[in-house]
């Protein structure tokens, strides 16, 4: 018995390593608190619709673990900044309060999520999954309301009707206003078979397809520079997945307007790098109608002032970068 139990020593001491291990591992992606009791439970927690819903604890919190707490958590504090309570997220960090209350706009939270997803202070970093929009809309509402506080329900805001529909979607609960006003999102196995090998057929062509999000299908697609990609067979592979684009890059693979009029057909495409192409005021028509489209990077291209500004009058769009482009050189 003695030297049985001497044998098993070793092995119950590896057996322990590997759970502090594996502890550590998860400690250090996800915060010192990922298996505690209380996350557990908060990570669990599900309101029984919209206006049941505590904002900052159910809502708030769940967006900001999910996709910031990670660089900004008890383990890591990337610029000083901890996003675990309000009190936190008002201190903020090296670059001051992470919100200014009613304010969303000169909040550094909302500044740097807003940013091209290409620049060197967009967040999140390193390469992990963005914001869906439905999150930056949550978060952004949130901080307009004036003074952030917790235990607050989404019920005891004055103006709570302007996100409860957002609010219901991104907790997954049918919005009967939005059904009644447009057709049901065919989520049938059939449909998603035939999205699934689009996207598969891309990636073996040599385009980079990111999901950001299931349910809906939000996409992240990109054509490497200098790639040999047929555009033609690229436009017609897209067909199934039109409306899951949000994110397309196309930078630097000497595309012209022609080749992009396939672009007027994304109708929830949000944000688009055309850096680097000769294109010329031809690409105004076709984002002209795209509602959703929020910026539009054309550096380097030879777009002019009168392709600038019949792009403007899509009123959806925030940002267009135009360094180094034709309209450069014309007089004001």
């Amino acid at each position: 018995m003695k030297i049985k139990f001497v044998a098993a020593v070793p092995v119950l001491f590896l057996f322990v390593l590997v759970l502090f291990t594996g502890h550590q591992g998860g400690s250090l992606t996800h915060g010192d608190d990922y298996l505690s009791v209380s996350k557990i439970k908060k990570s669990t927690e599900r309101p029984e619709s919209a206006e049941d819903a505590i904002l900052f604890e159910q809502i708030v919190l769940p967006i900001l673990e999910k996709k910031c707490i990670s660089c900004h958590g008890r383990t890591k504090q990337k610029g000083g900044l901890t996003l675990l309570t309000v009190e936190q997220i008002i201190k903020g960090g090296a670059s001051g309060p992470a919100v200014i209350p009613g304010n969303p706009n000169e909040s550094e939270l909302i500044k740097r999520i807003s940013l091209d997803p290409g620049h060197e202070d967009f967040m999140p970093a390193e390469g992990k999954t963005p914001l869906t929009k439905s999150e930056a809309v949550i978060l952004s509402w949130w901080i307009t309301e004036g003074e952030p506080m917790q235990g607050k329900k989404l019920s005891e805001y004055p103006n709570q009707h302007e996100i409860k529909n957002t609010i219901n979607e991104y907790l997954g609960y049918v919005n009967p206003e939005k059904q009644a006003s447009g057709p049901a999102i065919d989520l049938s196995a059939e449909t998603y078979k035939i999205k699934q090998g689009t996207i598969e057929a891309l990636r073996k062509t040599g385009v980079m397809v990111r999901i950001l999000q299931h349910n809906p299908l939000m996409l992240d697609v990109t054509i490497p520079p200098g790639s040999d990609q047929d555009i033609k067979t690229f436009s017609s592979n897209i067909k199934s997945i039109k409306s899951d684009i949000i994110w397309l890059k196309l930078s630097e693979n000497n595309l012209r307007d022609t080749d992009l009029e396939f672009l007027a057909s994304l109708i929830n495409l949000q944000k688009l790098r055309l850096e680097k192409n000769p294109i010329g005021d031809g690409i105004s028509e076709h984002l002209k109608n795209l509602k959703n489209l929020e910026a539009v990077n054309l550096n380097e291209t030879k777009i002019t002032k009168a392709g600038l500004n019949k792009l403007r009058k899509n009123s959806g769009i925030k940002r267009i970068y135009y360094w180094h482009t034709a309209a450069d050189h014309e007089k004001p």
